[in-house]
């Protein structure tokens, strides 16, 4: 939760970004009780349950905490990683998930190549420090290890069953990282022009909000279409849809309210993707002004196979 949000809980950037523990305690399958587990974080933008822990991505720092008491409160608290970029509050650190590899990866936030500036990151376990410029990147929580990633993506990095990494960015609703970093570093001596695939085509495709198009004073060729595409989620399971050689994606848009999805098809060594045919409606959207307004948060698969976003 980003309760400091933008400018801190005293308008002069006092860290109130906390993480909430949501419990069922009459086992009905709804959480009936919260707790805050941790608190004065700046601007956390990522969690993962770890080691009955979590790991939390709080730009500058990655840390894991821990209750290890059972009161519901973290007592534990250990900084992992230290030095990510803390510019623009919504283009920090995010999205961390496991990997087919072992290891956590995480989304940079940067909007473009070259975005953060150096981003030299140290290892809090090792003291070793590593550049990762505006790439994306991977970790060990247990030995401290941290290296590049192709990226950047600004918000949510997210697979498929296979390994295969996409992210987002903005009018850019899905991108496939067709080459890892770790191959395109082996030789220095070696240019690329990019390491990414737009899946989406037009780069800004149509949304189809619960209201006119917005009218614009620039960037006119955006209105109506994606401009802050973030959340995005692979769909893993088959009780919504099929698999039938296909894959299916969700792409939130929280500026039009509209959780947008795709269908993604293997197409040479990467994909090409189309909206799915849901007519002139979007897979979830809300009226602008509801009683809750969509936020930027991973659309994620729970166990029981439906996706979840978050509200408020």
């Amino acid at each position: 939760e980003m309760a400091d949000y933008p400018l801190g809980m005293d308008d002069r950037g006092k860290h109130g970004g906390r993480v909430r523990l949501l419990t069922d305690r009459d086992g009905d399958g709804r959480y009936d009780h919260s707790t805050i587990f941790l608190d004065g974080l700046s601007f956390p933008a990522g969690i993962m349950a770890w080691r009955g822990g979590v790991l939390v991505a709080s730009a500058p720092i990655v840390l894991f905490a821990k209750d290890t008491d059972g009161d519901g409160r973290a007592d534990v608290r250990r900084t992992l990683f230290e030095g990510f970029f803390e510019g623009n509050h919504q283009l920090r650190i995010n999205g961390l998930n496991w990997g087919l590899d072992n290891r956590v990866h995480g989304a940079s936030g940067a909007v473009t190549i070259g975005y953060g500036g150096a981003n030299n990151i140290r290892s809090g376990i090792s003291g070793k420090s590593v550049m990762i410029r505006s790439g994306d990147f991977r970790f060990d929580p247990d030995t401290g290890w941290i290296e590049p990633t192709s990226g950047p993506s600004q918000y949510g990095r997210v697979r498929d069953d296979w390994g295969n990494w996409f992210g987002v960015h903005n009018s850019h609703p899905l991108w496939h990282y067709v080459l890892p970093a770790r191959y395109l570093c082996r030789n220095p001596d070696v240019t690329y022009s990019d390491s990414r695939r737009q899946v989406r085509t037009p780069r800004n495709p149509r949304i189809f909000a619960n209201k006119p198009p917005q009218k614009r004073f620039h960037s006119f060729e955006q209105s109506g279409r994606f401009t802050s595409a973030c959340g995005l989620s692979i769909y893993r399971d088959t009780i919504l849809f099929g698999r039938s050689g296909v894959t299916h994606a969700f792409t939130c848009e929280p500026f039009h309210n509209v959780i947008q999805r795709s269908v993604i098809r293997e197409d040479g060594v990467s994909f090409s993707g189309e909206r799915a045919d849901d007519g002139e409606r979007d897979f979830l959207r809300r009226p602008i002004g509801g009683a809750a307004r969509f936020l930027p948060a991973p659309a994620r698969t729970v166990h029981c196979g439906l996706p979840t976003c978050t509200a408020t």
